[in-house]
């Protein structure tokens, strides 16, 4: 046997050789990393899927607080909407009440007037009267059948007391 000048026979069994050595020096290596990149990834994707349900029920429970926060706000708009419906009916009521107090405070008013005005009506009746009477007792004081009548009254008057 002896020495191979062929470069292309030699150089595939040389290219050959160091595949084999390479294969098994670095390719345990090389197996190692890329075992320990797999590893990696399949954390990374197992990472990434427990953040992905995470985001997923974290997004569920808040379109549930949306939801609820949503429903809530709506009660809270209907109930303010009731409590000014109520509170308008209550200044509606209360405003028919003070409207017919007022009308019945005119009507008292009114009647009060009438009354001091029939008073004093009255009294200036009363009064003329006891002018004229007084001008014709002053005219008639002198007069002796007027005095005999009005003697006879008063002892009419005290007879009746003593009865």
């Amino acid at each position: 046997m002896g020495f191979n000048t062929n470069l292309l026979d030699t150089n595939i069994i040389n290219l050959a050789i160091f595949i084999i050595i390479l294969v098994i020096v670095v390719g345990d290596a090389l197996k190692s990393i890329l075992q320990t990149r797999q590893t990696t990834i399949l954390s990374n994707i197992r990472e990434a899927e427990q953040r992905a349900k995470e985001a997923k029920e974290e997004l569920s429970l808040a379109q549930k607080k949306f939801f609820n926060a949503r429903q809530k706000a709506s009660k809270i708009r209907e109930n303010n909407v009731e409590s000014v419906k109520d509170v308008f009916e209550q200044y509606e009521l209360q405003t028919v009440k003070d409207i017919d107090k007022l009308h019945v405070l005119k009507h008292e008013a009114i009647l009060a007037q009438q009354r001091k005005s029939k008073k004093e009506v009255i009294q200036k009746v009363i009064k003329s009267v006891f002018k004229i009477v007084y001008a014709k007792l002053e005219a008639q004081k002198n007069n002796p059948e007027f005095q005999r009548k009005v003697t006879n009254h008063y002892i009419k008057l005290f007879r009746n007391y003593n009865e």
